[in-house]
């Protein structure tokens, strides 16, 4: 079957902040908005094809994210598709300042190290080096800061992609306590997905088409807190 690499390039989307005016990113607690973790079922087409988890917690001193994504196509007993990405960031005073990123992709490995501060990122991959200008953030989804940036560092490729967001409504979508009411944002530019966020400003799905035309969507396990 054809690759579903883009699977993970659709969930690097953007965390928007739907409701208030928009924070800084200095003053995102992870743990305000949904305790120690949030959870998602990964769903093909409408059928169950894995999972997606970021787990937040301290050390010393810093915000240690660890997202974790697994899926797995098969027919009957065999494996047509497996993938299976793991990031892991390190926040300091509100900027991030390590990343590590593997990737297993249907028997192709890559990885991602990025390092630096406030003013600068750099970045190794498997294409080679590069200097990114900070500070600048992850695409992975916890941090509503990131509404006020036009640019974020696609943990995947380690390259810098260009975004554009709007909002086109609101609807109700299914949690872990029942339906909740949630703005829907469409991504454009070097990202394309759309995304729900409730009143608080917490991710509550997901949805975006993958290389082979599927449509793969994030169903809320955990993300009320």
């Amino acid at each position: 079957m054809k690759r579903l690499s883009s699977i993970i390039v659709g969930i690097s989307g953007l965390l928007l902040f739907t409701g208030a005016a928009n924070p800084s990113a200095r003053d995102i607690s992870p743990f305000d908005l949904y305790g120690d973790r949030i959870s998602f079922t990964v769903l093909r087409n409408g059928g169950e094809v894995g999972t997606h988890e970021v787990r937040f917690k301290r050390k010393s001193g810093n915000l240690v994210v660890t997202s974790q994504f697994d899926l797995r196509v098969r027919a009957l007993v065999i494996d047509l598709y497996k993938y299976n990405y793991t990031s892991v960031a390190r926040w300091s005073d509100g900027v991030m300042v390590q990343l590590n990123t593997d990737v297993y992709d249907n028997g192709e490995k890559s990885r991602v190290e990025a390092r630096g501060n406030g003013k600068a990122l750099a970045v190794a991959t498997n294409a080679g080096q590069s200097r990114i200008k900070g500070p600048i953030l992850p695409t992975t989804h916890w941090n509503p800061g990131v509404l006020s940036s036009s640019r974020v560092l696609n943990t995947i490729t380690g390259q810098v992609n260009n975004v554009r967001i709007a909002a086109v409504g609101k609807e109700r979508v299914e949690t872990e306590r029942g339906t909740a009411m949630a703005t829907k944002y469409r991504y454009s530019g070097d990202l394309q997905t759309e995304a729900w966020y409730d009143t608080k400003g917490r991710w509550v799905k997901l949805r975006f088409k993958a290389e082979d035309g599927s449509t793969i969507e994030f169903k809320c396990k955990k993300c009320l807190g």
